[in-house]
């Protein structure tokens, strides 16, 4: 749960998930809450997480959690002008520099970066070579090399993040968009 303005808002926030594509207008701080019931059966929330939502826009917001427990929560803005349909966005949440492939373009993704890859083919879905490296003492480390299905008519997404159960690695989730 979360509350705007005295109002309370409930949302599943599981860890590995992402929301679906929302504007946003309110707070830059976005703070979770966890709803407990108390033994005299009144509600008590919780801090869980806190999203930092940045500037008002069409965002997505991604949900992890570390081996401890500690729950973490990052938006991603997606309304920008240059990510429409036929464009595969890649967002670095991880720690790490990455070395990142898509068909014939590479690209170096700093930490916290994104780039916007530019989809070509001649039909609407086809397949491409994904590469993904991480830059560690000055060397790329392979992480991921295989053919990827995109769609030109899809708004895609692939998020690195810390690998939670080794922090001198990254993982990476890949999702479709609904382009609203």
């Amino acid at each position: 749960s979360f509350f705007d303005e005295g109002n309370q808002f409930s949302i599943a926030a599981e860890a590995g998930a992402m929301s679906r594509i929302f504007k946003y207008k309110g707070s830059p701080n976005l703070v979770f809450y966890r709803e407990l019931d108390r033994v005299d059966g009144e509600k008590e929330y919780r801090p869980l997480v806190t999203a930092k939502m940045g500037k008002p826009g069409r965002k997505i917001l991604i949900v992890s959690k570390s081996p401890n427990g500690r729950m973490y929560a990052f938006a991603v803005d997606i309304g920008n002008i240059d990510f429409k349909s036929g464009n595969l966005r890649v967002v670095n949440l991880s720690k790490l520099e990455a070395l990142v492939r898509i068909g014939e373009i590479t690209q170096n993704i700093k930490p916290m970066g994104t780039y916007n890859f530019r989809l070509k083919g001649e039909r609407t879905r086809f397949l491409v070579r994904l590469a993904i490296a991480t830059i560690q003492e000055s060397q790329p480390k392979l992480i991921e090399d295989r053919r990827y299905a995109v769609d030109k008519d899809r708004l895609e997404l692939i998020v690195l993040h810390q690998d939670t159960t080794n922090p001198k690695k990254i993982g990476y989730t890949s999702f479709l968009l609904g382009d609203d």
